[in-house]
């Protein structure tokens, strides 16, 4: 019998699925299912976004991989990483648009103009943040940039003080060419790794990172790689530990921090271990979370043991847990045995949790662009925060960092997470996590040719800034470190308009107490918010100051609002000649008149504090 075109794809799938370890139960399910693209998951369950397989039960939730199909036909986390999306896939695949409302293309700017209110709470200040709240990451291939670009300089130097976080995806898979292992050859590594991925990272690579960060005011968070001798991470990962996990193995570890501690430049400008990178499915399961608690306990002993007396110790940082934890229960479970042991063993003082979120899901999602103007889905922001707050619990009382974040996951989508069009998401992820509770806002990534940059460098021109990065600017330089509770009303408020206040920083050129709010106007009306129910006592005779930042026009072929171009106040921002910075002033305007919000913008606006709330 001759097979057909279908049975011949089958075994060739299967052959290529069950070669890179997934389960022989996974893959039947993927190959007996329907062919046919299903896009209203009418063969499927409907879950948060996605459409999983009709004989998981259940879609998503506690136990979601132990249910037929396993994790990838089931579990809201694994498709979503799939980029199977169920226009053209049969389940599991992802939804149009996954969860959450809002329209594409956005909507044309009206002539209406809304009447809504902005107030302070009682409460006073709610949180207080890091003085480097908003803060960074390199990531895969930051041995290979050129950090001596003077723009690069620049524009990083203008967002410090700050945190440069170094990791990400290949975190796990490099190897520090230092002392014994100067020689190390990632063609023939040790079994039981593979070469797959390995990189070679030199005492040449490290003392120019740290360099770098020394001259523009950052502080180095370096990630630790957690799998040095065992198996090789797999895309997609297979799970490791059953009773136990392959053991750890420190030997490269303690090679670079030998050589850290005996560094100046690096070990001035270290803030912090991070081990490992996303490792709670493959060290899975409870196990797998008590296995990397102790393997953090295990790098403090032996920084501890390295490090100078005379020095104060660097901060160890973990989990970095994979960016679905927050939403799915087995993951929620899975930081809280990890809290619970490595509370044990490290310090508050000592500890930073770490969590990494793409709130709006996967960047191949059809339809993401809706999400970035749609309040419900940036609501998943503060979800996940509440979520992992309470799964960390008592039993850790460190500070909780966005440790990588970004708007959609996998690199992000050119045209999208690299235009204006992301900067509502960023400016809202800024404003609600600081009130939220985190301390810390590592943006994935400071700089890079494509994605989900703050600074682009294209392989064809100059370093130049994305509209995220003056968002960045703007947000440090204005919002200050005491964060507020502040709250809308009005027709509609909670899909028009978004809203934050911190106290400002006190400088020279602000001696006086003031507040800064940051307003979002997501729909395509002018708001008209008065200044009275901003600040009831403020004094209306004190002109305030403003910052409008809108789109500029649209990169070729794509809707409004996918502009590479930041607007301030109606100019265009840009790096000028020399390099330099441009102006960044707010415009003046009388404390008795309304702030005009443009439809579809973002807008800071200063105050003074006659409250004292803000008085320091």
């Amino acid at each position: 019998m001759t097979p057909t075109v279908n049975s011949m794809w089958s075994m060739r799938v299967l052959v290529c699925l069950l070669l890179n370890g997934i389960p022989e139960r996974t893959v039947g399910s993927l190959l007996t299912s329907p062919l046919a693209p299903d896009p209203t998951c009418a063969t499927g369950l409907q879950g948060d976004g996605v459409c999983c397989q009709s004989q998981c039960g259940v879609c998503g939730g506690h136990g979601c991989g132990a249910h037929p199909g396993g994790a990838a036909g089931c579990c809201t986390g694994n498709i979503l990483s799939s980029h199977r999306l169920c226009t053209s896939n049969p389940p599991p695949c992802i939804m149009h648009g996954g969860s959450g409302g809002g329209t594409w293309p956005p909507p044309d700017p009206t002539n209406k103009t809304v009447a809504l209110s902005v107030s302070f709470g009682t409460s006073g200040v709610v949180h207080t943040v890091s003085d480097r709240y908003v803060s960074f990451n390199l990531d895969t291939g930051w041995n290979k940039r050129n950090f001596s670009d003077p723009t690069l300089m620049l524009l990083t130097s203008a967002l410090g003080p700050a945190h440069l976080r170094v990791g990400g995806t290949f975190e796990d898979y490099v190897v520090y060419a230092v002392d014994a292992f100067a020689n190390f050859s990632c063609a023939d590594p040790p079994h039981p790794m593979t070469p797959y991925r390995c990189t070679l990272i030199t005492e040449a690579d490290m003392t120019a990172l740290f360099e770098f960060a020394a001259g523009v005011n950052a502080t180095v968070l370096f990630g630790i790689n957690d799998m040095f001798g065992r198996p090789t991470k797999t895309k997609p990962e297979v799970p490791l530990c059953t009773d136990t996990c392959p053991p750890q193995n420190l030997s490269n570890a303690a090679a670079l921090l030998k050589w850290a501690a005996q560094t100046p430049v690096v070990r001035e400008n270290l803030f912090g271990w991070e081990l490992g990178n996303e490792l709670n499915d493959c060290l899975n399961g409870m196990v797998g979370a008590t296995t990397q608690a102790n393997d953090l306990i295990a790098l403090g002993a032996l920084v501890d043991s390295l490090w100078p007396t005379s020095v104060t110790p660097p901060m160890l940082i973990g989990p970095d847990t994979h960016s679905f934890t927050e939403y799915e229960s087995d993951g929620l479970a899975w930081l809280h045995q990890w809290a619970s042991t490595v509370g044990k063993g490290v310090g508050p003082a000592r500890l930073i949790a770490t969590f990494h979120m793409y709130a709006l899901g996967s960047a191949q999602t059809e339809g993401i662009e809706a999400k970035f103007l749609d309040h419900e889905s940036l609501d998943k922001v503060g979800d996940g925060v509440r979520a992992m707050q309470k799964a960390l619990g008592p039993t850790v009382s460190a500070e909780l960092w966005a440790g990588e974040t970004a708007a959609a996951n996998n690199g992000g989508k050119e045209g999208v997470t690299d235009t204006f069009l992301d900067s509502f998401w960023y400016a809202d992820q800024l404003g609600q996590m600081a009130r939220t509770g985190v301390k810390v806002f590592q943006r994935q990534v400071l700089v890079a040719g494509s994605g989900y940059p703050l600074i682009v460098s294209p392989s064809d021109g100059p370093v130049r800034p994305s509209p995220d990065y003056w968002v960045a600017v703007l947000f440090s330089r204005l919002m200050g470190t005491r964060v507020l509770n502040v709250s809308v009303a009005g027709d509609g408020a909670t899909a028009r308009l978004r809203a934050y206040g911190h106290c400002s920083p006190v400088s020279a050129s602000t001696p006086t107490p003031m507040a800064t709010l940051l307003l979002i106007n997501l729909s395509p009306d002018t708001l008209s918010v008065a200044m009275g129910t901003i600040l009831p006592t403020a004094d209306v005779s004190t002109p305030r100051q403003e910052w409008h930042v809108t789109a500029g026009a649209p990169m070729r072929n794509l809707q409004r609002l996918q502009s590479s171009v930041a607007i301030l106040n109606g100019v265009p921002l840009g790096v000028l000649p020399g390099p330099t910075m441009p102006s960044l002033a707010g415009q003046t305007e009388s404390g008795t008149t309304p702030v005009l919000l443009a439809a579809q913008s973002i807008t800071f606006v200063q105050v003074h504090d006659l409250t004292n709330v803000c008085t320091v």
